[in-house]
């Protein structure tokens, strides 16, 4: 589950799926050692040789969004004359960040420090010994100007920020304050999604694998289609979720709508854009399917149908009346047929003593009783497939609040500490939920 998004098991199932993920991490990250040598093999390193292909080793021309268009040369390092370095600045989206350490001329200084070889180039290695320096406090200017790397003239706290940051950016491991403030949010929801009458939901497959997909690659993703749903830019990107699956790479966004003319407004105007080059080149991902574009009603906000209800209730009025129909006709025959065995002539009684109500319509009245029992099977069984999905829903919902209440990050726990009164309800009858659809 990617990005800030609220979530059904649709936006608080993502919501939820979104702390869980992230929860665990939130700990490990804040109880990480810093770095003990600026030397080795460290965990994070495979995401930088991910930064460095997605730069230097990108020779076909770097996908659009951000700095300018550029390729790079292939010669393992970040260069800062081809736009290498300023690229990688943006993958992660820490420009802001290396301005507030560093002051305007940020991303220039942050190459510098790296450079510790200054041949104009940062290698994976030299990139890794400043991530590292920064991350454990180092600052300073080295004597003689060489490795080991620093972070440079800044604080030691304003070192270790920035280091986490960085790491942060590349791994995707929240940052330990936000993640707490977002648990937090867990039980509330937000007023675009409780005002929502229209749900829009998109979805489409890429090639791209998304563990190797960088914040700002997600956030394109996301900011592409709110600007081809809403070109005026009126709506927020909290009106979005968007859930990217791993496989073949599947992308669901949902958006709220407060009501369905501008939910299949905006729908018309995707659908549009969807098959421009522009806009395939804008996503920053190679699609590998065609748009699978929804409006629906949320559930609960339409106006309830009495049209339905009355012809549902003369339907049902009218196979009444042909029930009687038919068991008058039974008894009817019956009636003549024992009369004739008896010699003698039938003679015309009431409803109750000859007719649909008497004893020889038993017959008519079994048959439309089976009839009956055939249309209840079949409307049960309608039922039992109707509610699989949603309690699917239901059992992921509670699966996830449970992953999060055993979860080892402590932030997690707390945050949902206040239900536990509803655990001890709900813990008992766990077993059994997955029986829902029959129960109904």
């Amino acid at each position: 589950m990617i990005g800030p998004m609220p979530i059904t098991c649709a936006p608080l199932k993502c919501f939820l799926l979104t702390a869980l993920a992230a929860a665990p991490l939130v700990d490990a990250a804040a109880t990480r050692p810093a770095a003990r040598r600026l030397t080795g093999t460290e965990w994070f390193q495979p995401y930088v040789a991910n930064l460095l292909s997605k730069t230097d080793g990108r020779t076909s021309g770097w996908p659009a969004g951000g700095t300018s268009a550029g390729t790079g040369n292939n010669n393992g390092k970040f260069d800062e004359n081809t736009g290498e370095w300023a690229r990688m600045v943006w993958l992660l989206g820490i420009e802001n960040d290396l301005i507030a350490t560093y002051g305007g001329n940020g991303v220039a200084v942050a190459f510098d420090k790296a450079d510790t070889s200054n041949d104009n180039g940062v290698t994976a290695t030299e990139f890794t010994d400043y991530i590292l320096a920064c991350s454990a406090g180092v600052v300073g200017a080295p004597s003689p100007p060489a490795p080991p790397a620093t972070c440079g003239s800044v604080s030691s706290e304003q070192a270790e920020q920035l280091g986490a940051k960085i790491i942060a950016a590349m791994t995707g491991v929240p940052d330990p304050a936000v993640m707490t403030a977002a648990l937090s949010g867990i039980g509330s929801v937000p007023a675009h999604v409780t005002n929502a009458k229209a749900i829009l939901d998109i979805s489409f497959t890429a090639s791209q694998n998304p563990e190797d997909l960088f914040p700002v690659e997600r956030d394109q993703i996301k900011n592409t289609i709110r600007n081809s749903l809403d070109p005026f830019l009126q709506m927020s990107l909290d009106h979005m979720t968007m859930t990217i699956l791993s496989g073949s790479m599947v992308v669901d966004v949902t958006v709220f709508y407060t009501d369905d003319a501008t939910a299949n407004a905006a729908a018309a105007l995707l659908q549009t854009d969807w098959s421009t080059a522009g806009f395939q080149q804008s996503l920053g991902v190679t699609t590998t399917s065609s748009l699978s574009i929804s409006v629906s009603a949320t559930i609960g906000s339409g106006t309830l149908d009495y049209v339905n209800i009355i012809i549902f209730a003369c339907v049902c009025g009218a196979l009444f009346c042909l029930a009687c129909v038919i068991g008058s006709q039974c008894a009817s025959r019956q009636y003549k047929e024992d009369m004739k065995k008896a010699g003698t002539m039938p003679s015309r009684g009431g409803c109750c003593s000859t007719g649909c109500c008497s004893v020889y319509a038993s017959s008519g009245w079994a048959l439309t009783t089976d009839c009956a029992a055939i249309f209840m099977l079949g409307g049960g069984f309608l039922l039992y497939t109707a509610m699989t999905d949603t309690q699917a829903s239901i059992i992921c919902i509670i699966d996830e609040i449970f992953e999060l209440r055993d979860s080892e990050s402590a932030q997690a726990r707390s945050a949902i500490g206040g239900f536990e009164s509803i655990f001890s309800l709900i813990d008992p009858i766990r077993p059994v939920l997955n029986l829902l659809n029959i129960f109904v």
